[in-house]
């Protein structure tokens, strides 16, 4: 049996694949399910012995092949242990048990050297033999052997065996097998010690041994040369593909197997020679670097790692546009970001790197221990058992690799161990530059082959910790270490760079937005990516083999042209009243003076909670906030800030509201939840069926990710009504954790209603804020299939808008030219509507303007119905129209230049410039004449 004696010995009991059974015993010893004798053609060679044969020195111990030299036999102070014909006899075995021996030196002791390089396969102490001699009465009584080894002369040491008995079972002359099958790993050019005790004996009596001998496991199948034979190699061949998976005949997966490549224990168990399942499987491609099992080829689409973010039928690790927008993933991703060494000390410190924060410290003593450490990912030691460990907020991925240093040095003396409870270590060395000391899950011990050896590395995946430890070195020994940067997410919307179509959130895909693209929205599919019936992917994955630079497409203060609804150069540029202007820069999208604000009408009250009074700054818990609903939960927070104009709010959220028309110094004001995620709402009304569009801005709190979502129900209770439209649930993170600082984010949805009451619905947990919300309501009055904002005649009564939104007298004629704003110069302001029943209806949404029972339609001195033709589609029935039916630009007024002229619109009374108006507007109970002029052209 093995036990630990005391502190300063380990017992050594090789388990490779940690299944509870020790190699020795174990058929299958990295559980690939391939068995031992099937991956390695493995035997005992004799690397030393002490045979007591040697007439000129008793005691010699001679050297066999990968151990280039051995001492003479050395006695311990406790034994009487002499030569005697051609074997050895002892006596004073008397100590109770191996720590005693330990302690009264009741040892013999071999001494060997390691060659100073493998040139194939590591070198392991696999067996310890001892010859008995003598006659069967000199084996009447037993006794017990404990054997330790050391590399430090016994500073520390491993104990192979701690009580091999001997009693009378055994035969003279025989030999036993005091240690087999151990597989202990020996170093190059390392001086070995093994020291025999003996203790227990059952009689003071002489014993008598002889040929003590050492075997090493010699093996000759390592495929891939990494130090490691293939029996204990869960890659045998380094493609990167687990043995048990390119197995012949295997019917495992990924999910069957550990982070190491072992077949899972937990799913399926060991048997008693150590093999998952029963499983015996032949090599298939596992030696065979050429070959893989189609589950480790994640562009293979049986393959359980197989994705294919953009459908475009090419694996995301053999596509080079993941998401298909013409930008390489290579363009939207950084690689590696190098470790910051400088000043490495024993105090901790921490550094930021993409999302995650690294922490290191060390045991060393600057200027002592450590140099020509820096920020550049070179870490130099010169002490032995100098460790760096290192921590990330996040699991992630690290590379040693060769220092870049000018003083870089790593020889073979050199010893270095990188540990991390429960990692795989990814070593690439395919010049085998580097000697792997030993391997296991969550430790790797290297040196290397030559002096400052290159081009290899060691990769450790989703790691939470890492200590990298110098054990031993001659002068000052020195690697690299970078942390494997994952792939920006530049919008923190928790879709990286290469997934995301529109990666910095401005609302402009990045097809759009990438260097020299030429692609218009026609051009791709609804979720931003390029369309792939039309430009079909190369074998890379890339549209076309569009290859272009990232240009705006991390960047939310620019965007492409093509992006631009207000620039003529889009696809998406639209200009119906033939002004220049854009209809989404346009205040006014049918110049008919009456801004489109006015005819798609907020209908939200208090959208920016700006209406309260006797507010203190930052936070105010508890406050009124109607005419909205806090619909269930906790208090309301209004906040106040003033724009950076003074008052600092801290990290709780931005230092001014979501009104852009606000400034520094300005009180302003936005909405928060005490605590608790919770909806609020406000009821609104629409009269007749319209297109709603609504929405509002929403930023971080406390440098968190806040969620939020929008909703309208049929209603005035809320969510109690039932669904009409949803935005989902949409997250905003703050830049860097820093919410003051963050920009509010505008979220806008879209959605055809009927007339009726509706509850808008605003959900959002404790790190948002909302302001600036609205429920624009476009309708079409007349149900022309024209919304009002685009319709010269909103209500089809033949009289234009632009003249029913001004009085008769004083009316003011359009110049036809405008501003940036897309307002015509005569109406800055746009116009003040005119009512002339004063019943809540604008005139020119009024069917019957002057509320006396006569329709405008009929007042209007022209035609009393409608032809339900309007070649121009401009809202104007061609009834109505003036020389021609088609008019090339709009003509927001007709030929009514001038209202109060009765050869225009009709005056029944003639009391338009004294106390009255024309008919239209003027409550009389005679039908007016028809006027001379008719709309038709022709007076």
């Amino acid at each position: 049996m093995f036990v630990m004696v005391f502190s300063s010995y380990q017992a050594f009991s090789q388990d490779t694949d940690g299944d509870g059974i020790a190699n020795s015993v174990d058929t299958d010893d990295d559980n690939d399910g391939i068995l031992d004798s099937v991956e390695d053609d493995c035997s005992n060679d004799r690397i030393f012995d002490t045979t007591g044969n040697n007439t000129s020195n008793d005691f010699e111990t001679r050297a066999f092949g990968r151990v280039d030299a051995a001492t003479n036999l050395n006695l311990g102070t406790g034994i009487n242990f002499y030569h005697e014909g051609t074997s050895f006899r002892f006596t004073g075995a008397g100590e109770a048990n191996l720590t005693n021996a330990i302690a009264n030196n009741d040892y013999i002791e071999q001494s060997f050297t390691t060659a100073s390089s493998y040139t194939t396969n590591g070198l392991y102490l696999n067996s310890l033999s001892l010859r008995y001699g003598g006659s069967s009465s000199d084996f009447s009584y037993g006794y017990h052997i404990g054997i330790l080894i050391s590399d430090d002369n016994f500073a520390t040491s491993t104990i192979l065996n701690a009580d091999f008995y001997y009693d009378d079972v055994y035969t003279a002359p025989e030999t036993v097998y005091l240690v087999n099958n151990a597989e202990f790993p020996l170093l190059e050019s390392t001086n070995y010690k093994l020291r025999y005790y003996f203790y227990a004996g059952e009689e003071s009596t002489i014993y008598i041994i002889d040929d003590i001998t050492g075997y090493e496991l010699a093996c000759n199948n390592d495929s891939d040369g990494d130090g490691i034979i293939n029996s204990q190699d869960t890659d045998s061949d380094n493609d990167g593909c687990p043995d048990a998976l390119e197995a012949a005949s295997s019917s495992f997966n990924y999910s069957h197997l550990t982070t190491s490549g072992s077949i899972n224990t937990s799913s399926f168990a060991v048997d008693g020679n150590g093999q998952p399942n029963s499983t015996n499987n032949a090599v298939g491609t596992s030696q065979d670097t050429t070959q893989q099992a189609d589950e480790c080829d994640s562009c293979n689409i049986n393959s359980t790692l197989y994705s294919d973010a953009d459908n475009d039928g090419i694996g995301d690790n053999c596509d080079l546009d993941d998401d298909n927008d013409g930008i390489f993933d290579a363009t939207e991703c950084l690689n590696t970001s190098p470790m910051q060494f400088q000043g490495l000390s024993t105090t901790p410190q921490s550094y930021s790197v993409s999302a995650t924060t690294i922490t290191q410290s060390s045991n060393v003593n600057n200027g002592v221990d450590a140099t020509n450490c820096d920020n550049l990912g070179n870490l130099a030691f010169g002490k032995t058992n100098t460790t760096v460990n290192i921590s990330a907020s996040n699991p992630s991925s690290f590379i040693i690799s060769p220092a870049t240093h000018s003083a870089r040095d790593f020889d073979g003396v050199d010893r270095w161990t990188l540990t991390s409870s429960g990692a795989v270590f990814v070593v690439n060395d395919p010049s085998n530059v580097i000697e792997i000391v030993s391997y296991g899950i969550g430790s790797i011990s290297f040196m290397a082959r030559d002096g400052n050896p290159k081009g290899w590395s060691i990769q450790i995946f989703d790691v939470s910790t890492l200590a990298i430890t110098m054990n031993k070195g001659n002068g000052y020994s020195m690697l690299k270490a970078d942390v494997i940067v994952p792939c920006g997410d530049i919008d923190y919307d928790g879709i990286t760079n290469d997934l995301d179509t529109d990666s910095d959130e401005d609302g402009c895909p990045d097809a759009l937005e990438a260097t020299s693209s030429t692609y218009t929205f026609n051009d791709l599919s609804a979720n931003g990516r390029i369309n792939t019936l039309t430009y079909s992917v190369d074998g890379a994955g890339s549209p076309s083999g569009t290859n272009n630079a990232a240009g705006t497409s991390q960047d939310d203060t620019q965007q492409a042209n093509e992006c631009d609804s207000c620039n003529s150069s889009s696809t998406l540029f639209i200009d119906t009243d033939g002004d220049g202007i854009g209809n989404d820069c346009d205040l006014d999208d049918d110049n008919d003076g009456i801004l489109d604000t006015i005819e798609c009408k907020n209908l939200l009250v208090d959208s920016g909670f700006e209406n309260k009074t006797g507010l203190n700054y930052g936070n105010n818990i508890g406050v009124d906030i109607s005419p909205w609903i806090l619909q269930s939960g906790s208090q309301a927070n209004i906040v106040k800030v003033d724009g950076a104009g003074g008052y600092n709010y801290a990290n709780y959220g931005p230092y001014e509201d979501a009104n852009p028309l606000t400034g520094d110094g300005d009180d302003q004001y936005y909405l928060d939840i005490a605590s608790g995620a919770n909806d609020f709402y406000q009821t609104i009304n629409i009269s007749l069926d319209a297109k709603l569009t609504y929405g509002g801005f929403f930023s971080s709190r406390d440098g968190l990710t806040g969620s939020a979502r929008l909703r309208i129900f049929t209603g005035n209770a809320g969510s109690a009504g039932t669904l009409v439209a949803d935005s989902g649930s949409f997250t905003v993170s703050p830049i860097s954790g820093d919410s003051a600082n963050s920009p509010w984010k505008f979220f806008e949805e879209t959605v055809n209603v009927t007339a009726g009451t509706y509850s808008f619905v605003v959900s959002m947990d404790n790190h948002m804020n909302f302001d600036e919300g609205f429920a624009r309501a476009c309708q079409d009055t007349d149900g022309d299939s024209f919304y009002d904002y685009l319709d010269l005649d909103s209500d089809n009564d033949g009289i234009p808008d632009n003249v029913e939104a001004q009085p008769t007298v004083g009316y003011v004629l359009p110049t036809y030219g405008y501003d940036s704003n897309g307002v015509d110069n005569n109406y800055p302001g746009g116009l003040a509507l005119v009512d002339t029943d004063g019943d809540g209806t604008p005139d020119y949404i009024d069917l019957d303007a002057d509320n006396d029972g006569i329709p405008d339609i009929e007042e209007n001195g022209m035609a009393n119905a409608t032809s339900g033709t309007d070649t121009d589609n401009d809202g104007l029935d061609d009834a109505f129209e003036t020389n021609g039916v088609n008019d090339v630009s709009l003509d927001v007024n007709e030929d009514i230049e001038n209202p109060t002229d009765l050869s225009v619109l009709p005056d029944a009374d003639g009391d338009v410039l004294t106390t009255g108006d024309v008919d239209y507007r003027d409550d009389l109970t005679v039908l007016s004449d028809v006027a001379t002029i008719d709309f038709d052209g022709i007076d």
